[in-house]
């Protein structure tokens, strides 16, 4: 099978590509390589590769300066999100999106599930839930994946900075008011 990933560099990206590239041909595509924010440059790029599968790992993921960078966090998160389910609907391509847990406010008692309506209170989780409803709306074959708390030996992640930290200080303060399910691509 021949999996197209977008946001190849990232830690999900690359992750995927370690992970699925053992049993599946895998083009894992940069950034650089392919704006998802430009309808006809991901025809231009994407359509040649004849994949099987498109997986978008892409996504705008500072959420802290998604607060003063509204329009980016939306462009890459949103818009993004529409053209890559377009782009599948157009091919007939199953297309995996993966998003976050930032779509929920975090007041429910218990685990979310599929069926939760979303209430992000972020800019950050209103940029991930429009583009949930994109590719809900623009691609009948799709599955729309929510991670939480994710962790690999790629990119910067909470367990990295802990355990790094953790060599330079014998005593670590870290907020306790926090729940999760930790995702581990591994």
């Amino acid at each position: 099978m021949k999996l197209l990933v977008l946001g190849g560099e990232g830690q999900l990206g690359r992750s995927f590509k370690s992970l699925a590239g053992v049993e599946h041909e895998v083009l894992s595509l940069a950034r650089s390589d392919c704006d998802i924010t430009n309808a006809a440059n991901i025809d231009r790029i994407c359509s040649p590769v004849n994949a099987d599968v498109v997986i978008n790992c892409a996504a705008y993921t500072n959420v802290a300066k998604a607060e003063s960078s509204e329009e980016e966090a939306m462009l890459v998160n949103g818009l993004g999100a529409k053209n890559l389910a377009e782009f599948c609907e157009r091919y007939a391509l199953p297309f995996v999106h993966i998003s976050t847990d930032f779509v929920f406010d975090g007041s429910k008692v218990g685990a979310y599930t599929e069926r939760d309506l979303t209430r992000p209170i972020n800019i950050y989780g209103k940029s991930k839930a429009f583009g949930e409803q994109m590719v809900r709306e623009y691609c009948s074959r799709h599955i729309i994946l929510r991670t939480s708390w994710v962790f690999s030996e790629f990119g910067t992640n909470f367990l990295k900075t802990m355990l790094g930290l953790l060599k330079v200080k014998r005593h670590l303060r870290v907020v306790s008011d926090e729940f999760g399910n930790p995702f581990a691509l591994h």
